[in-house]
């Protein structure tokens, strides 16, 4: 068996205990973030190859997002307002202008992660640091973050997932800060709006009560990589 034939079934393996399937509304080759960030770690020929593959799927993403805001600008010229067409536009050429650049990027990283895996002298392009850790992937649903948690053997799993977890106790403890403003808004501003108040008060215990879910398992996996 040649060592390529070796390296293409090891990446057949190892894609499948990392990324745990990739969601069927998405390029099978685009894994989650924690997905991405476990193969960075793992810094292997195969996990080399494994984000090439990815970089190239969501450099594809990025292409066809610059493909769609310039045809939505291109749209924009012929609008009979004046002041929406050269406002509007503008905003979505600079979207194109983003996306093909930040496509450029995952091209330019997929290409790194190639001569990476093949022992050959590599530069670090820009952007690098941003797409390890996961710009331009999905956030892991709900399914494959228990998978990953029955998984987790190793300090750097664990540390993986405190760090996620920490991330989304942050933004889901902004968000219950955020509804209870809008709750005592409604309930001190404009009468009549009481019901509207309670139902932002409502929306805030519920993010307070994900933000302390997410906590404890931050603090779970940290306990947990001291331990491993």
């Amino acid at each position: 068996m040649t060592r390529f034939s070796r390296v293409a079934i090891a990446i057949v393996v190892f894609i499948g205990t990392v990324s745990l399937a990739a969601a069927a509304d998405r390029p099978s080759n685009v894994f989650h973030k924690l997905a991405v960030q476990k193969l960075v770690a793992a810094d292997t020929p195969v996990s080399d190859l494994a984000l090439a593959a990815h970089f190239r799927a969501v450099a594809d993403q990025y292409l066809e997002d610059a493909a769609r805001h310039r045809a939505t600008a291109a749209a924009y010229t012929v609008h009979p307002y004046r002041a929406v067409e050269t406002s509007a536009a503008t905003h979505c050429d600079r979207e194109a202008a983003r996306a093909a650049g930040w496509a450029s990027e995952a091209r330019e990283l997929a290409a790194y992660h190639v001569d990476h895996a093949a022992g050959r002298p590599a530069v670090l392009p820009m952007g690098a640091t941003e797409l390890w850790a996961g710009r331009g992937a999905p956030e892991p649903t709900a399914d494959q973050l228990h998978q990953l948690a029955l998984l987790a053997r190793t300090r750097s799993d664990h540390l993986v997932l405190a760090e996620h977890y920490t991330t989304v106790a942050k933004e889901k403890a902004a968000a219950a800060d955020a509804r209870l403003r809008m709750a005592t808004a409604y309930r001190t501003g404009i009468r009549g709006l009481l019901d509207v108040a309670f139902t932002w008060d409502r929306l805030a215990r519920l993010a307070n009560r994900e933000a302390r879910k997410a906590e404890e398992a931050a603090n779970r996996h940290t306990q947990l990589a001291a331990i491993g």
